[in-house]
């Protein structure tokens, strides 16, 4: 073998020791990320907005107990424009104060009240009554409708809405609708309650399936009907005086 020849193959052999050497340093390089767990979809949370303090709204002054709604004001007589109303039930049922559905009434009360409290008259309400004259009246408030009894105390003849409600009735075919009366008594009492808060019945009467109890005189009283399994149906409160005081 000539020299030259043999310098050519020993630059070969160096050229495939070195490429060697280069391979096997590239396979002892540890890859960075070979350490690092493997990321599933159950392993990354879902990003969250970051938590806001909730809204609040302003808090409200609570109305006043026991405040009495405005004086009615307008075209009316004397004694219409003289009513004030009751702050409270009290505890006597003779002061004929009742909370029917959620409003104050002390009988006998101005139509022009029950007009304010959401109530419409359902007759003529031009209508004209005689003095000294009570009618029978029918009123609505919502789907309710109740047939009252109203009066005019004038010496001249007045209209509906000048006169005065003297009676009204609730039960569960008429005027639907919730009613308090003094001692804590509604139509969910039992009879027994309400003779514990307002004494025995000044009389009282049967049906074939109702008993009537009543409390007070003619035009001056609260009448209860109740059914055979002793619920309260119906509630008539009632008060005419002759004269207004």
């Amino acid at each position: 073998m000539n020299m030259k020849k043999f310098i050519s193959l020993l630059l070969a052999m160096a050229i495939a020791v070195s490429l060697l050497g280069i391979m096997v340093a590239c396979d002892r390089d540890d890859d960075p990320d070979d350490d690092l767990p493997e990321v599933t979809e159950e392993d990354t949370e879902p990003e969250t907005e970051p938590e806001t303090e909730p809204e609040t709204e302003p808090e409200t002054e609570p109305e006043e107990p026991g405040e009495a709604p405005p004086a009615l004001e307008g075209d009316f007589p004397d004694a219409v424009l003289a009513y004030e109303a009751p702050t409270g039930l009290g505890d006597d049922w003779r002061e004929f104060i009742v909370n029917f559905d959620g409003d104050l009434y002390r009988l006998p009360a101005p139509v022009a009240v029950f007009l304010e409290n959401g109530w419409e008259i359902v007759n003529d309400p031009d209508e004209t009554i005689p003095a000294r004259t009570t009618r029978r009246v029918r009123m609505r408030k919502r789907n309710q409708v109740m047939n009252a009894s109203v009066r005019n105390y004038d010496t001249s003849a007045q209209p509906i809405t000048s006169s005065f409600v003297t009676m009204i009735t609730t039960s569960i075919h008429e005027a639907t609708l919730p009613i308090e009366l003094p001692g804590g008594i509604s139509k969910e009492s039992s009879i027994e309650d309400v003779i514990a808060a307002f004494g025995e019945p000044s009389r009282t009467s049967e049906s074939t399936t109702l008993s009537f109890y009543h409390f007070g005189r003619i035009r001056e009283e609260i009448g209860f009907a109740v059914n055979e399994y002793g619920e309260i149906i119906r509630v008539d409160v009632e008060h005419e005086p002759r004269e207004l005081d």
